[in-house]
């Protein structure tokens, strides 16, 4: 018979065990659940730095349901820069939420930095199909590219921008490596086989 009354400090150390073993199983998972997070717009005010031969998305926020879009004009410097492609985002409703009907997104443009070099994009926000009404608001972004290789972070996946920094999911999946490899350990050194009598 197995006698808990000999080990009391096991059952303490084993409940923590489990602890830990639950949580890191489940804390990466968490991470895979979440809704992707919404692009930081693009400030203008500071000059976008990339490499030769990289991507960069510029990220403005906007409102399709209003008809107003954002427009290149003028085009793109072809000797520093090719446009890829721009798409409208809108980012997901909250859980348990409907869509909401006129709610804001944002347009993503994306570039291919082609030579070292500094240039200008200038987008206008208007109506496409209203040429009488002034535009409801342009911006002018500098970019500066850099010789050499593209650097790691450039051209994250179409349609999305790239920031350059860490996935926000990252620091969970450490902290649950974490956990996992402490409680291996916890397990290696304080659980014994049980005392039978």
């Amino acid at each position: 018979m197995h006698d808990l009354r000999t080990r009391p400090g096991r059952l303490l150390r084993g409940g923590v065990l489990a602890l830990l073993l639950g949580v890191g199983a489940i804390a990466p998972l968490a991470t895979l659940a979440a809704p992707p997070a919404a692009p930081i717009p693009t400030n203008p005010a500071q000059p976008v730095v990339v490499a030769a031969g990289s991507r960069f998305t510029l990220v403005l926020e906007s409102n399709a349901s209003t008809g107003y879009s954002w427009q290149l004009d003028p085009p793109a410097d072809r000797t520093h820069v090719q446009l890829i492609d721009n798409t409208y985002y809108q980012p997901p409703p909250a859980a348990g939420t409907p869509p909401l009907a006129g709610a804001p997104g944002f347009e993503l443009w994306n570039f291919q930095a082609l030579a070292p070099g500094q240039t200008t994009v200038t987008l206008h926000y208007s109506r496409p199909f209203d040429k009488t009404t002034p535009p409801a608001q342009v911006v002018t972004f500098t970019i500066l590219i850099q010789g050499g290789a593209p650097s790691p972070a450039g051209g994250g996946p179409p349609g999305m921008p790239s920031t350059g920094q860490p996935a926000p999911g990252l620091p969970v999946l450490i902290l649950g490596g974490l956990l996992l490899i402490g409680a291996g350990l916890l397990l290696r050194r304080h659980v014994a086989p049980p005392v039978w009598r």
